[in-house]
């Protein structure tokens, strides 16, 4: 009878958002084997809450253990997020550890091998970047937005803007992206102009015709028609009209339980799952 009122106690602790409470509570759980494996999922739930990230896979791995469960994509996630916060800090040598131990755990991990290219850009190593960039290119190409900014950058930065150009191209060839697009346009328009930036997009959008595409071609059109030192009142019109309807049709949306975000996440903020964001635009995947 205690033990059970101990648990339910614990569970209105965590429904309050009172966690230090409620793990207190399942803590004092642990020791029985009847409520075990319930209080190691709550401590993990409340663990990832608190982004006590090294508690979490501990949390994580005994549930692998003892209960059966799978838990390597999380365990992976947890580390990949000590490995973000070490790079953030400069702690190189501490991120890259992270980041080793994420792809011990899951080596088909995105995250991971996002990260690895970034920390070895950071330390210098351009051609190690690219390496652990186009590992994401291989091991899922529609992530590629993800690294598509990091690649071609650091080709530029190399003299090899051309090779960059090529790439984006190729990649919105074989897994186009709205997002993709953008950096493709962003990287144009800088390197060859904006005329040039205009062609591609018109030329994407009239092969995969979307809203968000053609708000994209309206922009080119005006800041191609504003450098020419024209101005366009009806093209300006339309495309703020336009803007304002694409809003919602530019967000992510979780495959598990539907909640919309502006930005990418690699934690569903709505049902807390990883790796439930299709690196797609909302329009883009319902048009699939």
């Amino acid at each position: 009878q205690r033990l059970l009122a101990l648990n339910e106690l614990g569970q209105d602790y965590l429904k309050a958002g009172l966690l230090d409470r409620a793990e207190d509570a399942f803590v004092q759980l642990l020791e029985d084997r009847n409520h075990r494996f319930d209080a190691l999922r709550a401590l993990l739930r409340i663990y990832q809450m608190e982004r006590e990230w090294l508690k979490a896979v501990d949390c994580a791995r005994r549930l692998e253990s003892e209960a059966g469960e799978s838990h390597y994509v999380s365990i992976a996630h947890y580390y990949c997020e000590l490995g973000s916060d070490a790079l953030n800090r400069g702690a190189l040598a501490e991120a890259q550890q992270a980041i080793d131990e994420a792809l011990a755990a899951n080596r088909k991990s995105i995250r991971a091998l996002v990260l690895a290219g970034d920390i070895a850009a950071k330390r210098g190593d351009h051609d190690q970047a690219l390496r652990q960039w186009r590992r994401v290119e291989s091991a899922s190409v529609e992530h590629v937005p993800l690294i598509a900014a990091q690649v071609a950058d650091t080709l530029a930065a190399q003299g090899k803007e051309g090779d960059a150009l090529d790439w984006l191209e190729r990649m919105l060839l074989e897994a186009p992206s709205i997002d993709l697009l953008d950096i493709a346009a962003r990287r144009i328009t800088e390197w060859r102009g904006a005329a040039a930036a205009e062609a591609l997009i018109a030329r994407e959008t009239q092969r995969l015709p979307s809203l968000l595409g053609f708000e994209r071609l309206l922009e080119a059109r005006l800041a191609v028609t504003q450098q020419a030192g024209r101005q366009d009142d009806e093209l300006q019109l339309l495309s703020s009209l336009l803007r304002n309807h694409t809003q919602k049709l530019a967000r992510y949306r979780c495959a598990k339980c539907g909640f919309r975000a502006r930005e990418y996440h690699w934690n569903c903020p709505g049902c807390t799952r990883w790796d439930t964001y299709p690196p797609r635009r909302l329009e883009e995947l319902d048009l699939a």
